[in-house]
């Protein structure tokens, strides 16, 4: 079986098994124990300690494109863009339909300055995106680099559309107001 030690008992539940056969002994191996551990330390800022507990989850499921996601997200931040570029281009080769990957590609492009190739991400995130919600993220986020680039029309363009397919998301108005403020 499993080992896991008395302090990690609660985190004992399936998100993803898969069995392995050792020594001709099927055992069943999970992710839920690093991943759960994963997204705590990564929510108290621990990315470092998040890595390795992803990087262990990886090792159980390496097709899942949330934990290549999420391990993404803590190699830009850590500014890792090497390590963060490499997980998600190959989360893409595995979900080249999930609009998250995109949006996780074009975070990487702005980071690194290169705001054509985060628009064309972003955009290709917007054409994959699974709900009205998500797509108004994609539009905000459009409209903030728009907003980087001195866009202001397209970038009013971009955030009057995310408002529009999500008319509560506050987040949504305070860009607005930023990108009228930023006009003058």
């Amino acid at each position: 079986g499993m080992e896991i030690d008395n302090n990690q008992k609660t985190h004992n539940f399936f998100y993803y098994k898969t069995l392995i056969n050792e020594d001709g002994e099927w055992k069943i191996l999970s992710t839920i124990k690093n991943q759960s551990l994963a997204s705590s330390n990564y929510n108290q800022g621990n990315y470092d300690v998040s890595i390795e507990y992803l990087k262990k989850a990886l090792e159980i499921n390496p097709f899942d494109s949330e934990l290549l996601i999420l391990i993404t997200e803590c190699y830009l931040i850590k500014n890792n863009y090497d390590k963060a570029l490499e997980n998600i281009t190959y989360s893409i080769k595995l979900e080249p339909d999930f609009s998250n990957n995109y949006y996780k590609l074009s975070n990487y492009y702005t980071i690194k300055k290169e705001y054509s190739l985060s628009i064309e991400n972003i955009k290709k995130a917007i054409q994959f995106a699974e709900n009205d919600k998500i797509k108004s993220t994609y539009y905000a986020a459009l409209s903030h680099i728009n907003m980087i680039k001195q866009n202001y029309d397209e970038a009013i363009e971009n955030i009057k559309k995310a408002i529009q397919l999500d008319e509560k998301s506050s987040f949504n108005y305070s860009i607005y107001a930023v990108i009228l403020s930023q006009i003058g």
